[in-house]
């Protein structure tokens, strides 16, 4: 079986690395960075993230796993000293996988043109520096007039990431769903104050006053984008998560309360 060993680029340890490297050959992998049957992230929830955007185009033949070096680790059920005994479960085919559908931003920029984007967690845009005004549709129907600092449409993995902050739902990641969650929200209009779960088959869509904003997704923060109008939805994008047998998504929402 072929592993790649994925740290955070941005915080890149060669020495961390190889060493995990080193685990793995022990255990009977094979190292392949290019083609792993297995991505093996060391890292907080960002690094996942950041392994999954590194092989989108090949999802359908990679699974993830992960060992926590962060806080709560909300992908993870192993710890950084648990490293070799995950390794050792995965090549025994000891594992629980779980599949999780990525959602897709479709752009439309001012002069017709489209740009795709992916996301595991969320979608955020938002505007700092004045309101951000913008007619939200659900399937093609009108559903608000928004006006505040922004809105943030989330998957069901991506509820108990940013968010949750926004005091969003936490949702069991078992329930496929998208979430509409408001950001500041003004204090002037009667803009919706909490977030809207909505079946995963819904389509978000957004346009209206979309310039000098903040367009994020996962870990990636665009300043100053300007378009025409953003449509969201759940994609045909699925990636495996690999986790340890008797864990469920109901012991890890009560870390977030204890």
């Amino acid at each position: 079986m072929k592993i790649a060993i994925f740290t955070n680029p941005e915080k890149e340890n060669n020495e961390l690395k190889e060493g995990i490297v080193r685990i793995a050959s022990f255990v009977g992998f094979e190292i392949d960075e290019e083609n792993p049957d297995v991505v093996f992230a060391c890292g907080g929830d960002g690094t996942l993230l950041r392994s999954v955007h590194r092989y989108i185009d090949k999802l359908d033949k990679v699974s993830f796993c992960g060992a926590n070096f962060g806080h709560l680790g909300f992908f993870y059920d192993f710890e950084k000293d648990e490293i070799e005994i995950a390794l050792k479960a995965i090549l025994n085919g000891e594992m629980r996988s779980s599949k999780h559908r990525l959602i897709k931003g479709k752009i439309e920029e001012n002069d017709g043109s489209v740009t795709e984007l992916y996301a595991v967690n969320e979608f955020r845009i938002e505007n700092n520096l004045k309101p951000l005004i913008a007619n939200v549709y659900v399937d093609g129907e009108p559903f608000e007039y928004f006006l505040g600092t922004g809105l943030t449409i989330s998957s069901s993995v991506g509820s108990t990431a940013y968010n949750l902050t926004l005091n969003g739902a936490a949702v069991c990641s078992e329930l496929e769903t998208l979430q509409l969650t408001p950001i500041q929200p003004s204090t002037q209009c009667k803009c919706f104050k909490s977030s809207l779960i909505l079946p995963i088959d819904k389509t978000i869509h957004l346009e209206g006053l979309l310039n000098n904003v903040l367009l994020g997704y996962d870990y990636v923060v665009k300043e100053r984008m300007s378009f025409k109008s953003i449509t969201i939805s759940t994609s045909d994008k699925e990636f495996t998560l690999l986790n340890r047998f008797g864990t469920n998504t109901l012991s890890k929402l009560k870390k977030l309360y204890n």
